[in-house]
């Protein structure tokens, strides 16, 4: 319906028009001051661990159905900010990247490896690399392998891409080289020319393994029994001693 149309003025009638409000200038609202961000500068802070945080590894990888949820891969390390009754973690990736995850798919994880070396660029870069690869070709020369060359390149490549872990590196670069503790110093080496912050500390961790108990050595034409048991027994004490 309508609004009613007021009452025509009586004559003699004066109208009072309000004041206005007046809002005193020390309880006028003021948008605190906030300096322009510097050219470069990053739009987020960067991450830090929370204090009351536990370091958890994903056992099985999960795949986020609700908002509330965060998808995980195997492996992944993690924050555990909050454990709830109901089954859920909340967590928290080096990303920033937060949300619930089954508590179930969360186990401790190791402690952090060595902090990995800066990244190198520019000359410094350019010389590392041509030691490294100078080195492979001497070593696939004294192999007779050194049309094996570009498995170094491919490598590499595949590691920066993502399609091969810090582990599959040194396993292939040891068995490219048939030496891992050379591998494992090549891994050490090349975390230096990664320019992805995780990729290079999971590199550069790898590196610092240390190196696996070789295979035990084929048997011989001419072993009797006994000479086959002793020399499998000595290589298993190998292995179990090796760290």
């Amino acid at each position: 319906p309508e609004p009613p149309t007021p009452p025509p003025n009586e004559p003699g009638q004066t109208i009072i028009e309000p004041e206005p409000l007046v809002v005193p200038p020390e309880l006028q609202y003021k948008p605190a001051a906030t300096a322009p961000p510097q050219p470069g500068a990053p739009l987020v802070a960067p991450y830090a661990p929370s204090a009351d945080s536990v370091r958890k590894r994903l056992v099985a990888g999960f795949r986020s159905a609700e908002a509330w949820q965060m998808t995980v891969a195997e492996g992944d390390v993690v924050e555990a900010l909050t454990t709830h009754d109901d089954g859920w973690t909340e967590c928290r990736k080096r990303d920033g990247t937060a949300g619930m995850v089954p508590t179930t798919y969360l186990a401790d994880a190791p402690p952090p490896g060595p902090a990995p070396p800066p990244l190198l660029a520019g000359a410094a870069a350019a010389e590392l690399q041509r030691d490294a690869v100078k080195t492979v070709r001497a070593r696939l020369e004294a192999l007779g392998r050194s049309e094996r060359l570009a498995e170094l390149v491919n490598g590499t490549r595949d590691y920066a891409a993502g399609a091969l872990s810090a582990s599959g590196l040194r396993n292939a670069l040891a068995d490219l080289l048939q030496d891992d503790a050379e591998a494992a110093d090549l891994c050490g080496k090349f975390s230096k020319l990664v320019t992805d912050d995780a990729k290079r500390a999971a590199l550069f961790e790898e590196s610092t393994k240390p190196p696996s108990a070789p295979p035990p050595a084929p048997p011989k034409a001419d072993d009797d029994f006994f000479a086959a048991v002793a020399r499998d027994t000595a290589a298993r004490r190998a292995r179990e001693a090796a760290p």
